[in-house]
């Protein structure tokens, strides 16, 4: 290490003020106070017994009194179905062994309220007896991802309370967490949580959906509850009509891990199940063996939920529990009053760990529905969205990788509750450096912008960028993702002599982090994969090899017109192709702002001249400019080449490049012009456009003045790539015209295979 700040400092916090703004929901709940706060002690406090703890007991032990599994077809699946053409990232569950399952479940739920001191109060009158309760007043679904061989099942479940702070249902759980589930053999079930998810399911598919009933949203305790039992009874078909052999697991994250710590702290007494429910008659007796062996709260520690007549609590911690229960958050949703000590006694198992670099969540996932299936549930597609700068230097999406954390707290989280093996101890608040400002947590920076205590990452410990829990930047709390910096080269190379020593302290710090327990061995490979492509040395960045293949993505035309004129012949096409929208991820480097590609349709004009001599001009046609006078190509023997490269240009010719942005709306986008250009060009290598069998000697990008800041930044952007064939920028200005070497980048036969 070639820097003294690289190792984890540790210092007091001092709380001075606090002003607290945090929004809360899609209804932008906000609470504040500008009052000095007393440091809390870090002791526990524990829930007090009431009968409302009986009649929670007693409802939960009732169980589901119906669960329904809902088939699906090609035309009629679940939302959240996961499949290659349903999916972003294309994940097929057949390859992992899995499948996935929709059930409706339908019970009689209670309602509840707490007290002015926070303990459960009371509850509605649900009763005891099976006989009575015949009539359910909730149907709720929830979505099964689990192995398609009992055998390969390794006995332990993770039931996700599904965030709705979109309107949809969102499983963060699974779509961070999708391939350490799976190849570990877990069961993953999604529980939709809120009367607002129900309603976008109901969007989405009116038909399959109908049976749902959200009498209120105080009905999720009981449904939480009851599916619990429902697994642990032995005989449900959720799990193969088997039971829970190794732990069952209550997980949520942001809103939804306010439900955690709420069912947490309102239901741990009554987190038992009973052989003989309608017996009880004194708190006491609400012993067996547990529902819920274990609790899971992401990004959420600072607030519990709601629970129907109240008992919103902020910056406390949760209740002790019996049960191990784990808090993780991201520099982003630190708060010190939400923290208390880590503990592993009888009766208060509990782990804070703060994360430095992570954000709240991010936006996109390879197991994430498609933006058309997310927009039909009422979902916003999910766009990375163009940032500021800090300090010069341009803010893009993050790349920390906060799911590996993730997975190894699960781990341990099940090692803990299953074998009685404690899990690695977690920070209190003397070991987060940092203040607050007005509206969040403003962690102690090193000289690289990054946070210097918490977790550290390889990605910190070893950087190539600042990482900041905001798309912001540093000092601001956000809901959305996160952001980076990417490091100046000139700071790349005092850190690491070439790639090769970059490499191996990153792998170094990597297995540094893997031996305390915060990183699993088998995420080692997805870690190193985020070194490899890091951008440095000479790297184009993460997303260079889809980059690539989209530069030389097929296209299809649709002739318009055929016309003729003195020693050459022409074309106009209507052409129909897919293509990337990008950002800049560090000087000339680019990313993918979102992860598909969306189609376009463009005006292309060509002009072969009889006398053809290899060479071709390609003319982007822009603020609604006529068509370059191609005579004096043809006179010289020049291919011609015009294609729209805006989108109003292309609109005026027939062509539409607009993106859906959510159901029913859509925008231009301007950013199909650099696909656009790319497909062109390479469908005059492949002589798919000129279709004559003439070599082609050189490709010139560029007619005129009016196009040359097009044609200087695509030269700059690409031009590393090496589906990049361009010969000649010609930008009709001095100082940014730039002569390429001519035929000397080649196209490798591997980007021209789809």
């Amino acid at each position: 290490m070639k820097t003294k700040n690289r190792k984890k400092r540790i210092f007091a916090v001092v709380i001075l003020l606090m002003a607290a703004e945090s929004i809360l929901s899609v209804q932008s709940f906000a609470a504040s106070a500008n009052q000095g706060i007393e440091v809390p002690s870090g002791d526990a406090e524990y829930a007090r017994p009431s009968e409302a703890v009986i009649s929670a007991s007693k409802s939960f032990n009732l169980g589901l009194l119906q669960t329904e599994e809902i088939p699906e077809t090609e035309e009629d699946y679940p939302y959240l179905s996961v499949r290659p053409d349903r999916t972003k990232g294309a994940v097929d569950l057949e390859e992992w062994g899995y499948e996935e399952k929709e059930y409706f479940i339908s019970g009689k739920a209670n309602s509840y309220t707490v007290n002015d001191e926070n303990q459960l109060s009371s509850a509605g009158d649900a009763s005891p007896n099976r006989e009575t309760c015949k009539e359910p007043n909730y149907t709720d679904r929830i979505m099964v991802f689990r192995p398609e061989d009992p055998e390969d099942f390794n006995g332990a479940v993770f039931v996700e309370i599904m965030n709705a702070s979109s309107g949809t249902d969102v499983p963060n759980l699974w779509r961070q967490g999708y391939d350490f589930l799976m190849r570990s053999g877990y069961i993953y079930i999604g529980v939709t949580s809120k009367d607002l998810a129900v309603n976008s399911l109901k969007q989405f598919n009116s038909i399959r959906y109908e049976k749902l009933v959200w009498p209120d949203n105080g009905v999720i305790w009981d449904i939480l509850g009851q599916l619990g039992v429902e697994l642990k009874s032995g005989h449900s078909p959720i799990l193969y009509d088997s039971e829970v052999p190794e732990g069952l697991y209550l997980y949520g994250s942001s809103q939804s891990g306010w439900y955690v710590n709420s069912y947490a702290s309102y239901f741990g007494l009554a987190n038992f199940l009973i052989e003989n429910p309608e017996s009880l008659k004194k708190v006491e007796d609400v012993r067996g063996e547990h529902i819920y062996d274990g609790y899971f709260s992401l990004v959420g520690g600072f607030m519990h939920n709601e629970i129907g007549g109240g008992g919103m609590r902020m910056f406390q911690p949760v209740y002790a529990t019996d049960v191990p229960y784990m808090l993780m958050v991201g520099e982003n949703d630190y708060n010190p009053l939400s923290v208390r000590r880590s503990a592993n006694t009888q009766d208060n198992k509990y782990r804070h760990y703060v994360v430095a670099g992570a954000s709240h969540c991010e936006l996109m996932y390879d197991v994430d529905p498609l933006d058309s299936i997310q927009m039909k549930a009422g979902r916003k597609a999910a766009e990375y969205q163009y940032f500021g700068k800090v300090d010069g230097h341009p803010l893009t999406a993050s790349d920390f990788n906060f799911s590996v954390f993730i997975n190894a707290a699960l781990e341990n989280l099940h090692l803990w509750a299953a074998k009685g093996i404690p899990a690695p101890e977690g920070q209190y608040m003397d070991e987060i450096s940092g203040t607050m400002n007005e509206k969040s947590f403003v962690p102690e920076r090193d000289e690289f912008g990054n946070m210097t205590s918490g977790i550290l990452s390889p990605q910190i410990l070893v950087p190539y960028a600042s990482y900041f829990g905001s798309e912001k930047g540093p000092g601001n709390y956000s809901l959305n993702h996160g952001s980076m910096a990417c490091l100046d080269d000139e700071v790349i190379s005092s850190l690491y002599t070439d790639f090769d020593d970059y490499l191996n302290q990153y792998e170094a710090a990597l297995k540094t982090v893997i031996d305390t327990g915060f990183i699993l061995e088998e995420d080692s490979e997805k870690m190193m994969d985020i070194a490899r492509k890091a951008p440095v040395f000479g790297n184009l960045g993460r997303d260079a090899e889809s980059i690539e293949k989209s530069m030389v993505r097929k296209t299809v035309k649709q002739i318009l017109n055929s016309f003729s004129g003195n020693g050459f012949s022409g074309k106009e096409y209507l052409v129909s192709g897919e293509g990337y929208v990008y950002g800049v991820l560090k000087d000339d480097l680019i990313y993918k702002r979102r992860m598909n590609a969306f189609p376009y349709t463009n005006y292309l004009k060509m002009a072969i001249p009889g006398n053809f001599n290899g060479n071709v001009v390609i003319d982007l046609i822009v603020n609604g400019e006529e068509t370059e006078d191609i005579a004096p190509y043809m006179a010289e023997g020049i291919a011609y080449i015009g294609i729209t490269a805006d989108p109003e240009a292309a609109k005026s010719k027939g062509g539409n490049w607009n993106i859906p942005t959510e159901i029913n709306s859509e925008k231009e986008e301007f950013g199909f012009v650099w696909d656009i250009i790319s497909q062109t060009v390479t469908d005059i290598r492949k002589n798919d456009l000129t279709g004559t069998n003439q070599e082609i000697i050189g490709i010139t990008l560029g007619a005129d003045r009016a196009e040359s800041n097009l044609v200087c930044t695509y030269g700059q952007k690409f031009a590393d790539f090496h589906a990049y064939v361009i010969d000649l920028l010609n930008s009709f200005d001095e100082e940014t015209a730039a002569v390429l070497s001519t035929c000397e980048i080649e196209m490798p036969e591997e980007v021209l295979q789809e």
